[in-house]
């Protein structure tokens, strides 16, 4: 018998099969923790608004004031608003 030295093409593909599917299932998985950040974000920028408008509307008369003014009149690009997640404005 002869000492075997290195790899047979069988077997360095089979390796390079599974890392190709374990690296598949690492994205799959990575991409779930991606969404469920942004719902995290999502939740929290809502959270923040509801606490803002709540002290806005105890401190201007128990009133919301128009949309226009709130985004206009307080110095708001609206243009720069997004919601996290979503690129959409607004």
């Amino acid at each position: 018998m002869s000492k075997r030295r290195g790899f047979t093409l069988i077997e360095l593909l089979v390796v390079i099969t599974i890392i190709g599917i374990l690296s598949a299932v690492v994205l799959v998985a990575l991409n779930g923790a991606r969404l469920r950040g942004n719902d995290a974000a999502i939740q929290a920028n809502l959270s923040t608004i509801q606490t803002q408008a709540e002290v806005y509307y105890g401190n201007h008369n128990n009133s919301y004031g128009t949309r226009a003014y709130l985004v206009f009149g307080a110095g708001v690009d609206p243009a720069g608003v997004r919601c996290a997640g979503t690129g959409a404005a607004e």
